[in-house]
C-alpha cells in the first residue's frame, strides 16, 4: 500500500512539473502574441481587425488539438503578410547600404571566386587610383548565372568595409572613361525604378537648356548643391570638459575633418561657431605641388593648379593649439576661413573682448573652396549689451543669381579652353588608338574631305581628336580628391596599424581589443604628423640659409594681385597692342605679297605648289617638342604623336585641303595670351610681356610649309650669302668669327 501511494506521489509529482512547464510555454507564447498585436497595432490596425484575420488565415480548419507553438508560428506568418511593404524596402536599402555593383569585369573561364577580389581590388587601386584599396573592401564575389556564350561577365556585388569607403569609390567613377566597366551603387528594384526616372527627368530638364544633375539621389534643376552647416562651440584648450566626456581637442578635429569628407562629397559644407581657435594670418591652404618638391616625396600625386586664393587679414596675432588644428582641418579638408578675406572685413576684425582687457578672433566662419567664392559679405557688429563677443554676420550668393553668375562664367571660360586632357600616359595610349580607328567622325571625313571645306574638315578632325582623347586620357578630378589621397606623412607603419584595428573591429566588434588598437593607431598619427612637420620646418630653413633665390621663387605666396580693375586695363592694353600690330602686317602682308609675285617665276610654283605628302607631315609631327603647355582646345604634341598610325592620312587630306582653298581655319588662328610680369611697377602695364600658346594643329600645319620653303630656299640658293640666322648649319658665332679676321687682317 506504502509502495502505491509513493509511486502515485511521483507520478502526482512529474504531471504536476510537466503542467508548470506547459503553463510557462503558454505564458511565453501569450507574451509573443501580446508583442505581436502591439506591432499590428503599430501598423495601423485594430485588435479586433488583426483578430479577424488570425482567425481567417491561420484556422481555416480548426484543429481538435493545437499547440501553443503552432500558434506563434501561425502569428508570425500572418503578421509578415501584413507588415507594409516600405518597413521591407527600408530593412534591404539598410543591407545594401555598404554595397557595390561593378559590371563588366573581366571574367576568365574556370575563375577562382577568391579571385574576384583580387580583380576589384587592382580595379579601384590601378585604374580608379584609389589610395589604399585593399583596407576599403570586405568581400567581392559574382552574381547571378554562370557566364554564358556572349562572352558577357557577371556582375561583381562588392562589400565595403564603410559608408566612407563606398563614397570614395564612388567619387573616383569619372577615371573609368573609356573602359567597359561600370562601378555603381546597389539599389534596390525601387531605388533602381527612381534612379532611372530621374535620369529621364534630368535629360529632359538638359534638352530644355536647363542646368540639371542629380546628387545623393535627388534631382537639382535651376538650383545649387545641399549645404550642410555645421555649428559649434568648442571650450577653450585645458578646458576640463574634454576629461569629463573622456576625449581630446584632436581627436574631434579629427572627427570633424571626416564629416566633412562626406558631406563635402554630397555638397556644400559651412562650419561656424566659437571655436575658440586663433589662426592669426596664417596661411590655411595647402599647395601640395610645393611640399611634393621639400618633401622629397616621389609617390604623391600632385593636385595641380590650385584656384586663386585671396590673403588672408587678422587684427588677432596670435596662434593657439585650437587654431594650429583648424589650419590642419582646413589643409586636409579644402576649406577656407572667411574672416579677413571677404567683403565688409578685409581687416579680420577682432571678435571677443574680455572683461580683463585684450581682444581675439575666435567667432569665424569655415566655409568649402567653392563656397568660399560666393561668399558676398561678411559684418562684425559693435558691442553688444551683457556680452564680450560681437556678432558676425554673412552673406552668401545663393540661388539664380548665383547660377546666372556661374553660367556666364563657364560660357567665358569655354569660349577661351576646350576640355582638359590628363597626361599621355602609356596605357591609355591603346585605348586612344581603338578610338580612332573606330571613330565614324574620321571615317566620314576620310570618306568626304574633297566636299568639305577647310574649316568644316578642320572642326571634324577636331572633335574626333577630343572624343578619343577625353576617353583615352580623362581630365583629373575636382576639389574632392582629398578625401581619396592619403596624406604623405601616412606610411605603410601607419597603413599597418589602421588593417590591424580594422581587422580587429571587423572580427569582434567595439571590443577592449579594438579600443586598444584604435588608441595605437590615433597616437601613431599625431605623431607621423608631428615628425613630417618637423622635417618640413628642418627642409625649409635649410633651403632658407643654403639656398634663398630658390626658397623664395618656389614658398613665397602667390602672388596677391592688383585687382579686378587692373587686369581689365592689363587686357585692354593687350588687345591695342595686338589690334595694332595686326593692322601693321596685314597693309605690311599684302605689298610684301605683291611684290614677291612680281619677281617670283614658274619654277618656283611648281616645286612649292605640289600636294603635301604623308612623309612631310610625319616629319613635323616627330619635330613638334613635347612637354609643352595645352592650346585652348587641351590638345598637345603627345596626343597627336599618341595615334600617328591613325591621325596621318586625316592630317594630310585636311593640310591639303587648307593649302589648296588658302582658307585658315579660324580655330588655328586662335591662342591663349599670357602676361607675364618682368620688374619694375607692377601696375605699369609695359612692365608685362605676353605670350601666346597656340594651336597645335596650326604648329603643325606650318611646320609642314615651313619646312618646305626652308628646303626650296636653300636649294634655289635665294637667301642671301650671308644670313645666318634661322638656317640649319648657320649660327651667329659664324659673322662674329669673319668679323673677327677681318678685323685682325686691317689692323696689320
Amino acid at each position: 500500500m506504502m509502495e502505491m501511494k509513493s509511486r502515485f506521489e511521483e507520478e502526482s509529482g512529474a504531471q504536476k512539473t510537466e503542467i508548470a512547464a506547459l503553463k510557462k510555454q503558454l505564458n511565453k507564447a501569450e507574451e509573443e502574441i501580446a508583442k505581436l498585436r502591439g506591432d499590428a497595432a503599430a501598423l495601423g490596425k485594430s485588435v479586433g481587425e488583426f483578430g479577424s484575420i488570425v482567425k481567417e488565415k491561420a484556422f481555416p480548419n480548426p484543429e481538435p488539438q493545437i499547440t501553443a507553438a503552432k500558434v506563434v508560428e501561425e502569428v508570425k506568418r500572418t503578421v509578415s503578410q501584413v507588415v507594409d511593404e516600405q518597413v521591407w524596402e527600408t530593412v534591404e536599402r539598410k543591407s545594401r547600404v555598404r554595397s557595390i555593383r561593378i559590371t563588366g569585369l573581366e571574367e576568365t573561364p574556370g575563375e577562382d571566386p577568391n579571385c574576384v577580389k583580387d580583380k576589384v581590388i587592382a580595379l579601384f587601386r590601378d585604374r580608379m587610383k584609389i589610395a589604399n584599396a585593399a583596407d576599403l573592401v570586405e568581400t567581392a564575389a559574382r552574381v547571378g548565372q554562370k557566364k554564358q556564350a556572349d562572352g558577357h561577365p557577371r556582375t561583381v556585388l562588392v562589400k565595403v568595409l564603410s559608408e566612407q569607403g563606398k563614397r570614395r569609390i564612388l567619387m573616383a567613377k569619372p577615371r573609368l572613361r573609356g573602359l567597359q566597366v561600370g562601378v555603381d551603387e546597389d539599389r534596390t528594384p525601387r531605388q533602381q525604378a527612381e534612379h532611372f526616372r530621374l535620369v529621364k527627368l534630368m535629360k529632359d530638364a538638359r534638352a530644355e537648356k536647363k542646368h540639371a544633375r542629380i546628387v545623393g539621389g535627388r534631382l537639382f534643376v535651376n538650383g545649387v548643391l545641399d549645404l550642410f552647416l555645421c555649428l559649434a562651440y568648442l571650450p577653450p584648450d585645458g578646458s576640463t570638459w574634454y576629461q569629463q566626456i573622456g576625449t581630446s581637442i584632436e581627436e574631434i578635429f579629427e572627427q570633424v575633418t571626416q564629416d566633412a569628407a562626406v558631406a563635402m562629397s554630397l555638397g556644400e559644407v559651412l562650419l561656424a561657431g566659437d571655436l575658440n581657435a586663433r589662426t592669426s594670418s596664417f596661411c590655411d591652404w595647402l599647395d601640395m605641388g610645393d611640399i611634393e618638391l621639400f618633401a622629397g616625396v616621389s609617390d604623391v600625386e600632385s593636385s595641380g593648379e590650385l584656384e586663386f586664393t585671396p590673403p588672408r587679414a587678422s587684427e588677432d596675432k596670435v596662434v593657439n593649439r585650437a587654431g594650429r588644428l583648424l589650419l590642419e582641418f582646413c589643409k586636409a579638408a579644402d576649406c577656407r576661413i572667411l574672416n579677413g578675406r571677404v567683403q565688409g572685413d578685409e581687416a579680420g576684425s577682432a571678435t571677443c573682448f574680455p572683461a580683463g582687457g585684450g581682444s581675439s578672433l575666435v567667432d569665424v566662419f569655415v566655409a568649402s573652396a567653392s563656397l568660399a567664392q560666393q561668399a558676398d559679405k561678411l559684418v562684425v557688429s559693435d558691442a553688444l549689451p551683457d556680452s564680450d563677443h560681437r556678432m558676425v554676420t554673412l552673406g552668401l550668393r545663393v540661388g539664380d543669381q548665383l547660377l546666372q553668375e556661374k553660367k556666364a562664367r563657364t560660357k567665358a571660360d569655354a569660349s577661351l579652353t576646350g576640355p582638359k586632357f590628363s597626361k599621355v600616359k602609356e596605357e591609355g595610349i591603346p585605348v586612344f588608338k581603338a578610338m580612332l580607328a573606330n571613330s565614324t567622325e574620321l571615317q566620314a571625313l576620310a570618306e568626304n574631305l574633297e566636299a568639305m571645306g577647310p574649316g568644316e574638315a578642320a572642326t571634324v578632325l577636331e572633335n574626333a581628336i577630343r572624343s578619343a582623347g577625353l576617353c583615352a586620357f580623362p581630365s583629373p578630378s575636382s576639389r574632392k580628391e582629398f578625401a581619396t589621397r592619403s596624406p604623405i606623412w601616412f606610411d605603410g607603419e601607419c597603413k599597418a596599424v589602421r588593417k590591424r584595428f580594422l581587422d580587429a573591429l571587423k572580427a569582434g566588434g567595439a571590443s577592449h581589443l579594438s579600443s586598444q588598437l584604435k588608441k595605437e593607431y590615433r597616437k601613431i598619427v599625431r605623431r607621423k604628423k608631428r615628425a613630417f612637420n618637423k622635417y618640413r620646418a628642418a627642409k625649409l630653413e635649410d633651403q632658407m640659409q643654403n639656398s634663398p633665390a630658390s626658397f623664395w621663387k618656389q614658398f613665397q605666396k602667390r602672388a596677391q594681385g592688383l585687382g579686378r580693375e587692373h587686369e581689365a586695363g592689363l587686357l585692354k592694353h593687350c588687345q591695342s597692342l595686338y589690334s595694332q600690330s595686326e593692322t601693321g602686317l596685314a597693309s605690311a602682308g599684302v605689298q610684301q605679297r605683291e611684290k614677291r609675285r612680281a619677281r617670283q617665276g614658274g619654277r618656283a610654283e611648281e616645286s612649292l605648289e605640289v600636294a603635301i605628302t604623308e612623309a612631310e607631315v610625319k616629319t613635323a609631327l616627330r619635330s613638334l617638342k613635347n612637354g609643352k603647355s595645352p592650346d585652348l582646345g587641351g590638345f598637345t604634341a603627345e596626343l597627336l604623336k599618341a595615334g600617328e598610325d591613325h591621325l596621318l592620312q586625316v592630317l594630310t587630306g585636311t593640310f591639303n585641303r587648307v593649302f589648296d582653298e588658302g582658307v585658315f581655319p579660324d580655330s588655328w588662328n586662335e591662342g591663349a595670351l599670357v602676361a607675364i610680369f618682368k620688374k619694375g611697377d607692377p601696375a605699369d602695364y609695359g612692365n608685362y610681356r605676353t605670350v601666346t600658346v597656340g594651336p597645335v594643329l596650326g604648329k603643325l600645319y606650318a611646320a609642314v610649309v615651313n619646312r618646305r620653303l626652308t628646303e626650296w630656299a636653300e636649294k634655289e640658293q635665294v637667301r642671301a650669302r650671308g644670313q645666318a640666322g634661322f638656317r640649319k648649319g648657320f649660327r651667329g658665332a659664324d659673322h662674329m668669327l669673319a668679323l673677327r679676321v677681318l678685323t685682325e687682317r686691317w689692323g696689320r
